[in-house]
C-alpha cells in the first residue's frame, strides 16, 4: 500500500507501480522515506515550540521577577521576524545547495538555539538577551514546514502531491499532542528542580535539553536516510514531451490571477497565524493571573487543553477533505470562519466574580473589604523558588473591575478554535492554488507565507500590550472584531473564491494514460520496465511496438533518442490540441 495515493502490486514481471516508467523500485522507497523523515522533521519542530513558547513567560519571570509580559512578548515575536527573513533568503540558499545539506545545517543551528535555551541560568545578569537570541536563530534556521514543502513539490507526483501536502499539515498539528504532554510532564519539575553539578534542571530548562535530545535524532536520520529528489521535475518532462511552448504557453499566458480571491485567502491565513499564537503566547499568563495559580499549574494545564486542542485539530484535518468534496470548499471556509468568531466571542468576561489580587488596590480600600483580605491572603501564597506573589498584579488597574475567564469558557475556546484552524488553514491553501495564475505562484506563495509570519509577529506583542493595560475584555473585543471582519470579507468576496479566470488543471494524455493503468492478471510481462529503468521492458504505455499482444502507440508519440541516460525518453505531442497547462506545483 502506498500510503502517497500512488499503487503498488506484485504482477507476473515482478511489482507495478504507478511510476515505473519514472523511478525504480529503490528510488521509489528511497523516496517515500525521505518523505516520511520531512513529516517526523516537521512534527519534531512543532514538539519542540509547543514546549518553548508558552514557557516563556513565566522562564522570564523566574530568571528575573522584575520582568513584564511584554518582555516575553518581544522574545516570540522576534522568532517571527527572523522567520520573515528566512522566507526571503530561502529560494536563493537553495539556488547555492542541496535540500538535504539545508536541512542538515538548520538543524544543527536549532540544536544550538536549544542549548542557549536551557543555558539561560548561567547569564543570571542579561537572561532575556539570551533567550531572545535563541528565538532569533530558531526563527532565521528553523524553517521546516517550509523544507517539506519545497521536497513535497519536488519529490512528488502531481497526483501523490495532494494526500502528501495533507500528511505534512497533519504531521504538524498532531505534534502539538506529544509537546503539550511532555510539557505537562515537565511541569512536575516545577520552577526549583534539582541542581546537579551547579545546573539547574527544572522545568524549563529540561525542556530546553528535550528539545535538543529530539532534533539530534532526527539530525542523526536525516545524515544517514534523506536524499533529494526531483520526480516531480521528472514528470513535467514528460508531461511536456520536450516542447516547453505551443498551445501550454499561450494557454498560460491568458490566465490571470484571482486578485479578489488572493487577497481574500491572505487575510484568511493571517487570522490562522492571529489564533495560533495568541493561545501560545497568553493563556499561561492568564492562567496565572485569573486564578492565581503557580506557573507550574499554569504550565500543566495549558498542556492538558492543548493536547485536546490538537487532538480536535488533527480529526478535523483527516475528516476535511471529505467534508470539501460534499459542501464544497468555499462554505468550509465560511464555516471556519464563523467557528473562529465564536472561540474569541465565548471567552470575553461574562461573569460577576473578579480576578484574585496580589494586594488591595487603592479603590478597593475601605470599599470592598472581602476582597482587600483575599487578595491578601493571595499575595501570601508564593512560591518557595522565586517568592513571585500569586494572582492579577496591582499594574495592571483592570484587575478590580473586569470579571474573570472560567476554565470552561477555555476549554470552549480551544475546541472551537481547533475547528476552526483545520478548516480554515486546508480550504485557504485549496483555494488560494486555485487563484494563481501560472508563472506567479512562488511570488505569491512567498508573500502569502509572509504576511502569514507579520500576523504571528504582532500578535504577542500588540496582544500583550492589550492584555496588560486594557485588560481581557478589551482584548477578546478586539479579536472577536478581527475574526469579524475576516467572517465579512469572506462573505463579500465568497463567489469571487473562484479558479484563476481561463485557468484549467487539466493532464496531458500521456500522463492521464500512465495513471489510470490498471494492473489485472492478463497483464504479461511486458509491464516490466526496460533495464535502463529497473527491468526487462518499458511500461506497456510507452513500448513502440506490439510485440506483446498490445496496440501500437499513438502516432504522434515519437522519442528522441537525445537525453539524460537515467531518464526515460521524453515524449513530444505533435498537436497542439493536446499540450496543456501544467499546474501550479510543477517547476
Amino acid at each position: 500500500m502506498n500510503l502517497l495515493g500512488g499503487r503498488s502490486e506484485s504482477g507476473g514481471g515482478g511489482v507495478i507501480y504507478d511510476t515505473m516508467h519514472l523511478e525504480t523500485l529503490e528510488e521509489r522507497r528511497r523516496r517515500h522515506v525521505s518523505f516520511w523523515l520531512v513529516c517526523i522533521r516537521t512534527s519534531c519542530a512543532y514538539i519542540a515550540l509547543s514546549m518553548i513558547v508558552p514557557t516563556t513567560w513565566p522562564y522570564m519571570q523566574n530568571l528575573d521577577p522584575a520582568a513584564r509580559k511584554t518582555d516575553a512578548a518581544w522574545i516570540i515575536s522576534g522568532m517571527f521576524i527572523a522567520r520573515i527573513a528566512n522566507n526571503a533568503l530561502l529560494g536563493p540558499v537553495l539556488r547555492l545547495m542541496s535540500l538535504r545539506t539545508l536541512a542538515l545545517l538548520t538543524s544543527v543551528m536549532v540544536m544550538a538555539s536549544y542549548v542557549m535555551w536551557a543555558l539561560a541560568y548561567l547569564v543570571p545578569s542579561h537572561p532575556f538577551y539570551l533567550l531572545a537570541a535563541s528565538r532569533a536563530i530558531d526563527g532565521l534556521f528553523g524553517s521546516d514546514t517550509v523544507i517539506g514543502s519545497v521536497f513535497v513539490t519536488r519529490g512528488t507526483t502531481s497526483k501523490e502531491r495532494g494526500p502528501a501536502m495533507a500528511l505534512l499539515a497533519g504531521a504538524a498539528a498532531a505534534a502539538y499532542i506529544p509537546g503539550a504532554g511532555a510539557t505537562t510532564l515537565l511541569s512536575l519539575l516545577g520552577p526549583e528542580g534539582v541542581t546537579v553539578g551547579g545546573y539547574r534542571f527544572n522545568m524549563y530548562t529540561v525542556a530546553g535539553i528535550t528539545a535538543f535530545s529530539v532534533f539530534l535524532v532526527t539530525t542523526v536520520l536525516l545524515y544517514f536516510f534523506f536524499f533529494d529528489n526531483e520526480i516531480a521535475y521528472q514528470e513535467l518532462e514528460l508531461g511536456l514531451g520536450g516542447g516547453g511552448g505551443g498551445l501550454g504557453r499561450r494557454r498560460a499566458d491568458g490566465v490571470r490571477s484571482n486578485y479578489v480571491g488572493i487577497a481574500t485567502c491572505i487575510m484568511v491565513m493571517c487570522s490562522v497565524g492571529c489564533i495560533l499564537l495568541f493561545n501560545d503566547s497568553l493563556l499561561v499568563p492568564m492562567f496565572m493571573d485569573m486564578n492565581g495559580w503557580p506557573e507550574e499549574r499554569a504550565v500543566r494545564t495549558y498542556g492538558f487543553l492543548m493536547m485536546g486542542f490538537s487532538l480536535v485539530s488533527t480529526t478535523m484535518f483527516v475528516v476535511t477533505a471529505k467534508l470539501a468534496n460534499r459542501f464544497g470548499e468555499r462554505s468550509l471556509l465560511l464555516a471556519g470562519s464563523v467557528v473562529g468568531f465564536l472561540g474569541f466571542f465565548v471567552s470575553l468576561p461574562w461573569g460577576s466574580e473578579m480576578p484574585p489580587t496580589v494586594a488591595p488596590l487603592p479603590d478597593t480600600i475601605g470599599t470592598n473589604a472581602t476582597e482587600a483580605l483575599s487578595g491578601a491572603a493571595v499575595m501570601a501564597n508564593t512560591t518557595e523558588s522565586a517568592q513571585v506573589p500569586l494572582g492579577c498584579p496591582p499594574e495592571q488597574s483592570w484587575c478590580a473591575t473586569v470579571p474573570r475567564i472560567y476554565l470552561s469558557q477555555y476549554v470552549t475556546e480551544l475546541v472551537l478554535h481547533g475547528i476552526a484552524v483545520a478548516l480554515l488553514a486546508s480550504m485557504c491553501n485549496a483555494l488560494f492554488s486555485k487563484c494563481l495564475s501560472p508563472g506567479s505562484e512562488g511570488f505569491w506563495w512567498g508573500l502569502m507565507k509572509a504576511m502569514a509570519n507579520i500576523s504571528r509577529l504582532v500578535t504577542p506583542v500588540a496582544f500583550s500590550y492589550l492584555y496588560q493595560y486594557a485588560g481581557p475584555r478589551a482584548m477578546y473585543g478586539t479579536l472577536s472584531s478581527l475574526m469579524a471582519a475576516v467572517l465579512t470579507v469572506t462573505l463579500v468576496s465568497y463567489r469571487r473564491l473562484v479558479s484563476a479566470p481561463g485557468r484549467k488543471d487539466e493532464e496531458t494524455p500521456l500522463l492521464a494514460e500512465s495513471r489510470s493503468r490498471q494492473v489485472s492478471g492478463s497483464e504479461t510481462p511486458c509491464m516490466a520496465r526496460s533495464s535502463e529503468y529497473g527491468s526487462s521492458d518499458p511500461p506497456e504505455h510507452l513500448q513502440l511496438s506490439s510485440d506483446c499482444g498490445g496496440s501500437d502507440p499513438p502516432e504522434q508519440l515519437e522519442y528522441h533518442s537525445a537525453g539524460r541516460a537515467d531518464q526515460p525518453p521524453e515524449a513530444e505531442i505533435e498537436s497542439d490540441d493536446e499540450q496543456t497547462l501544467i499546474n501550479s506545483h510543477g517547476r
